[in-house]
């Protein structure tokens, strides 16, 4: 059976270079036999609304956020994929504000039964990151976002995350014409379809 990946790219920028980074990394993966699903966060409906901290989510049965909108429904749709990538520009030293909303509303994606043991649908058995910014890698931020995954994959006892940046990244232009790049992203995408 395949191996189903879901890419969950939070740029604002439809044609920048995450976009094309991600594409790249899908192309990668399904030409490796991977069902690969790329998903758009930013034109998700609810996707300016980030975790209201109600925590109805905790007092349902159910493993669904309480917001009525297509983030929730995504964030159901999780649990049938080996692997979550997360893609996004690094703004600020962190991710997109846009990832960021449904990063943190899969706190609905979580409960602890009666010994006080985590539980979650969540069967995927790797979580990646690409990541591309204007500057380098070590300038980047790039470091606290590998960081804020490594706790999420202690958290829910996952291996380490794989992770792929690419830094000093300007017009969206040159990353498309830019064959090596090109040629790592598919590497990257062959090599989660593979794991």
């Amino acid at each position: 059976m395949s191996k189903k990946i879901i890419l969950l790219v939070g740029s604002p920028r439809r044609q920048g270079n995450t976009m094309t980074v991600s594409q790249w990394v899908a192309e990668g993966a399904t030409a490796a036999g991977a069902d690969v699903r790329l998903v758009d966060v930013t034109k998700l409906n609810g996707i300016g609304h980030g975790c209201l901290s109600c925590y109805r989510c905790q007092k349902s049965t159910e493993y669904r956020c309480s917001q009525k909108d297509e983030v929730t429904e995504l964030l159901l749709s999780l649990s049938g994929y080996d692997t979550i990538c997360f893609a996004t520009p690094v703004y600020f030293f962190s991710f997109s504000s846009q990832l960021r909303s449904v990063i943190d509303r899969m706190l609905s994606l979580i409960k602890y039964n009666g010994a006080g043991e985590m539980q979650t649908p969540l069967r995927c058995s790797q979580l990646a990151l690409v990541a591309t910014a204007g500057d380098t890698e070590e300038q980047s931020g790039v470091d606290s976002m590998r960081l804020s995954l490594s706790h999420f994959v202690d958290y829910f006892h996952l291996p380490a995350v794989e992770s792929l940046f690419f830094g000093s990244c300007d017009k969206p232009a040159d990353m498309r014409a830019n064959v090596e790049a090109r040629g790592q992203s598919i590497a990257f995408g062959k090599k989660l379809a593979m794991d």
